[in-house]
């Protein structure tokens, strides 16, 4: 009787050892890499505004080409452009290149860092977005290189008037 109780109790002990294994196998197959650190900043357009929310923000584990996509939101001091980002999702490990990518309305930008859990959970990573606005703003480059050609149009007609050309 003692000798089948102990034989049960290996048997079980050895299936709960198992199972056990198993579980933890699993889990490191799902994610097997990474530490926690959290990514965030904001995107603005070159002349210094926010991008507005609903903005797609490509973050790339450069060293094991995974990526993932997040958008940007209203932060609690109500700049829009905002994004947040845990490096776990792909993968990343201390000593990792991220690289955040936005590409919105014609304008394009990026900017990198290293993954580095010494410096605290989050990482401050900004993006400033370069190229064709989508809402048409006027530079004020723009403007007054029409104001000065406007100005010089007319100390031309001035000069030019006595030929009496019908514009």
């Amino acid at each position: 009787m003692q000798k089948s109780l102990i034989r049960k109790i290996l048997v079980l002990g050895i299936i709960v050892l198992f199972f056990g294994a198993s579980i933890s196998l699993s889990a490191s197959i799902s994610h097997p890499f990474g530490v926690h650190q959290n990514v965030y900043g904001f995107i603005e357009y070159s002349d210094g505004s926010w991008v507005p929310n609903d903005v797609i923000v490509t973050i790339t584990n450069v060293d094991e080409d995974e990526s993932a996509t997040v958008l940007t939101w209203t932060s609690i001091s109500g700049h829009t452009g905002a994004y947040f980002f845990d490096v776990y999702d792909i993968d990343a490990e201390n000593g990792h290149t991220i690289k955040v990518n936005v590409s919105y309305g014609g304008c394009t930008g990026n900017n990198s860092i290293i993954v580095n859990t010494n410096q605290g959970p989050s990482i401050r990573c900004n993006v400033t977005i370069y190229g064709n606005y989508s809402d048409y703003r006027i530079s004020p480059h723009l403007f007054f290189s029409f104001h000065s050609f406007l100005l010089h149009l007319s100390q031309f007609l001035s000069r030019y008037e006595h030929l009496n050309l019908i514009i």
